[in-house]
């Protein structure tokens, strides 16, 4: 399992990048609550540059993940007091709430290779199971259907 958990630690951390590797996302405290966080590279002349939020939510927003073609970047946000999937744009000029929902969570989002879907985990249904809907929300399915909790999906690039 020790070899599993690298693997999917190694997918996880690619998906915190923009397509061209040069952007990353990942979650920090920001006015006292968790938030996503937009990382940029060194500039040749001004050196680090300090990362800025790209979320300033009522309630914590983490788990960020990049859209391969660099569209969107898909988080989890704590709004209405359920954990459930967010997108923003790089520059956060958009943010849309894909679902807004009566159960506790949809978490762990991770985008298709063509990113028009995302995958996650939701206990939409009563049980854990991995889902998957359009880029906008739309047409969310079940796509586990097994009788166990089944969670952290990861879409293979």
């Amino acid at each position: 399992f020790e070899y599993y958990d690298d693997e999917f630690a190694q997918y996880r951390e690619t998906e915190r990048y923009s397509p061209d590797g040069t952007y990353w996302v990942s979650t920090s405290k920001v006015d006292g609550r968790a938030q996503v966080i937009m990382h940029y590279p060194n500039d040749p002349r001004f050196g680090e540059i300090a990362p800025r939020p790209l979320t300033r939510l009522t309630g914590m927003a983490y788990d960020p993940v990049w859209a391969p073609d660099g569209s969107w970047i898909a988080f989890v946000a704590q709004e209405n007091e359920s954990d459930h999937i967010w997108i923003s744009r790089a520059d956060s000029s958009e943010q849309i709430s894909l679902v807004r929902n009566q159960w506790e969570w949809d978490k762990h989002p991770s985008w298709s290779p063509d990113s028009k879907r995302l995958v996650f985990f939701s206990n939409r249904s009563g049980d854990t199971q991995i889902w998957v809907m359009d880029a906008n929300g739309q047409n969310p399915r079940n796509i586990s259907n097994v009788p166990w909790p089944d969670y952290d999906p990861i879409w293979v690039k």
